[in-house]
């Protein structure tokens, strides 16, 4: 609907079993895949969210305080993503109870992205007091930037494992060595900013869409001049190699049946990122948008002015690069800043019961898992010397290297009290350890050396990772019965309760002893615990006239804010299925959901609710077509800071 495009698909697949004599069997089964989608997107955002901002008035000195937005952006993407799947599989059977596979899988995948974007800089103005309601405010002489990014970006994966099993005497062994590669490479990231200065604007109504009062200047390209340019180069490499080896036994012994296992698994993991920015801000010949302005009419938002044309930006960008003034600083601040090397390396074991009596069942084991961490980095103090008009960097290498233990007890009980109806109980304990990229060792100091009113002042600011983030502990409790009056027919409740310790979030710890005398550093960091219960409940019912209705529902209460997690989240779908045709009509529900804090308030993703249908006609035995509509409501993706009304980004 917004890009008025088609987008093609592509996929074949051949599977089968061959008999080789002697009870021995070899199977097959291979897939290509090949799929390309351009589309658009429309997007409205608040920087920094909605704040008390404040502004001194340059008559009087008196200084005003009001609830704003520092900074509502524009932005329009064009997307075209390509991708790229193959498949292998090949399965060896012998009578001798023994089994081999070799699982192969690649899997190529371009996103190619171009953005316009216009970002309004209110709070770098004067507010006009005069205008100020609860729901609109103009601003006076704050600059405007209209800038462009235009990236390619080419991810691969290949991943390929060998296993089996062998049965020997009572024992049966398992085995299996894995090794996976995934690459993600940003060759020529080009980045242009023009800016604007002395602008009158504001904003009428909030809301999801928030409707901004534009005047005709801020149309005109001529007044943007081209103040920065960046083009950026960035691979990073994950690889990861493993081996398993389980060894079971079963044994009955009077009226039951008791199985032991146990085993190990060792996975080695490493993770590469370089990075490569030149950062350019002068030598432009005082080039305007004008240059590369072209006509455009398709932002569904609002007034968004004349785009920037993708071609004739990157034509300029190429052709006078070498006559641009490179800023060594800024370009060696953000290439050594996200660049580092991470590993990771588990040796795991287990041991393991399984004991089936009459109508009951237990599971119950320990699990030991040993981590080895080590990440290299770089520390960079960039300061900033206005009294003596200077500027320095200093970069010097960060390394960390810490190892820890986990022993993980869990038990699963189940009971049959007839053919129809099953209850279960669980007791696990999980963990989950950091993101790389919040566990690399980076740290990004800014320091500013400014003089006013006859005094110096000093003002400092950090970004920086934790290579010493523990992992997510989890304590888990499940109970759960489950009934089956027949057929594909269920209904099932569930209640679970979880005990969370390490959760990770992003902080602002300026306030801890390690940083002292800084305005604001940014960190992630293990918060608190997390307590929370929840119930599910599940329908699903076949009737014979070919009518299928299935439902579920799940309520989730914590003490705390998780990210990502919605208090409520339900799906039903209604369906009919005959000889010819299978239908299926759904409905997707998932409540306000809390992402993060921003300016102090929490940013929440807006509920949403979804309807898809999925159709099948069956020609014959051999040849069906489908039909498949998604999202047919329209739901945007709707996130604001703390109340409803207040926009953080608005996506359609």
């Amino acid at each position: 609907q917004l890009a008025d495009k088609f987008n093609p698909k592509l996929s074949a697949s051949y599977s089968n079993a061959y008999s080789l004599g002697q009870g021995r069997k070899l199977g097959l089964a291979t897939a290509v895949s090949w799929r390309k989608r351009r589309f658009d997107s429309h997007n409205i955002e608040s920087d920094g969210g909605w704040s008390n901002i404040e502004f001194e008035d340059p008559l009087t000195g008196a200084t005003h305080q009001i609830f704003g937005a520092e900074e509502i952006e524009q932005r329009f993407y064009q997307i075209t993503r390509e991708r790229t799947g193959l498949a292998f599989n090949v399965g060896y059977h012998h009578t001798n109870n023994s089994q081999h596979h070799v699982k192969a899988l690649y899997s190529k995948y371009t996103d190619e992205e171009f953005r316009l974007r216009n970002e309004y800089k209110f709070a770098k103005g004067q507010v006009d007091v005069s205008s100020l309601t609860e729901r609109s405010a103009q601003f006076f002489d704050f600059p405007v930037d209209k800038d462009t990014k235009d990236r390619l970006e080419v991810q691969k994966i290949l991943s390929v494992t060998v296993g089996g099993e062998l049965q020997r005497d009572t024992w049966l062994w398992s085995y299996n060595v894995g090794y996976a590669k995934s690459s993600e490479d940003v060759p020529d990231r080009i980045q242009t900013n023009f800016e604007g200065q002395d602008f009158h604007a504001g904003y009428k109504s909030t809301g999801p869409i928030p409707q901004l009062s534009l005047t005709n200047d801020l149309h005109l390209p001529n007044n943007y001049a081209l103040e920065e340019v960046s083009l950026e180069s960035k691979y990073s490499e994950d690889e990861e190699q493993s081996v398993k080896l389980d060894l079971s036994k079963t044994i009955h012994w009077r009226d039951s049946e008791v199985r032991v296992k146990f085993g190990g698994k060792y996975r080695s993991r490493s993770k590469v990122s370089q990075v490569d920015v030149k950062t350019y801000d002068g030598g432009f010949n005082r080039i305007s948008a004008d240059a590369f302005s072209i006509p455009f009419n398709d932002w569904s938002l609002g007034q968004f002015g004349p785009a920037l044309s993708q071609s004739e930006v990157r034509q300029f960008v190429r052709n006078n690069q070498t006559l641009f003034e490179l800023n060594n600083n800024e370009s060696r601040i953000e290439s050594q800043g996200d660049s580092y090397n991470s590993d990771e390396d588990i040796l795991a074991s287990y041991g393991l019961l399984d004991v089936t009596v009459n109508k009951w069942r237990f599971n119950t084991g320990l699990r030991y898992e040993s981590t080895s961490f080590s990440t290299t980095g770089n520390r960079i103090d960039f300061i900033t010397d206005e009294v003596n008009d200077s500027e320095q960097v200093v970069i010097s290498p960060w390394s960390v290297n810490k190892e820890y233990e986990h022993w993980l007890p869990n038990l699963n009980i189940r009971y049959n009290l007839d053919e129809t109806l099953i209850t279960r109980l669980a007791y696990t304990q999980t963990i989950a350890r950091p993101k790389f990229s919040d566990s690399a060792a980076f740290q990004l100091i800014e320091t500013e050396r400014t003089q006013g009113n006859d005094q110096v002042s000093v003002e400092r600011a950090a970004t920086v990772g934790n290579p010493q983030l523990a992992p997510y502990e989890s304590e888990n409790l499940d109970i759960s019965v489950e009934y089956y009056p027949g057929d594909i027919s269920l209904l099932s409740a569930a209640i679970f309760f979880k005990n969370i310790d390490n959760v990770i979030i992003q902080s602002e710890v300026q306030n801890s002893a390690q940083w002292q005398g800084f305005e604001e550093v940014l960190q992630p960091t293990n918060g608190e615990s997390a307590k929370l219960q929840g119930i599910e409940l599940a329908w699903t019912n076949d009737f014979d006239f070919g009518l299928l209705i299935a439902a579920n529902l799940t309520l989730i209460d914590s003490n705390t804010e998780l990210p990502n997690f919605a208090d409520t989240t339900a799906n039903i779908t209604i369906g009919y299925s005959s000889d010819s045709i299978n239908g299926r009509l759904s409905v997707s529900h998932k409540g306000k959901a809390f992402q993060f804090i921003d300016n102090g308030t929490s940013v929440y993703q807006d509920k949403h609710e979804q309807v898809d249908l999925n159709l099948k006609y069956y020609l014959n035995d051999y040849t069906q077509v489908y039909f498949n509509v998604i999202n047919l409501t329209d739901e945007p993706y709707y996130l604001f800071h703390g109340q409803h009304q207040y926009n953080y980004q608005f996506e359609s």
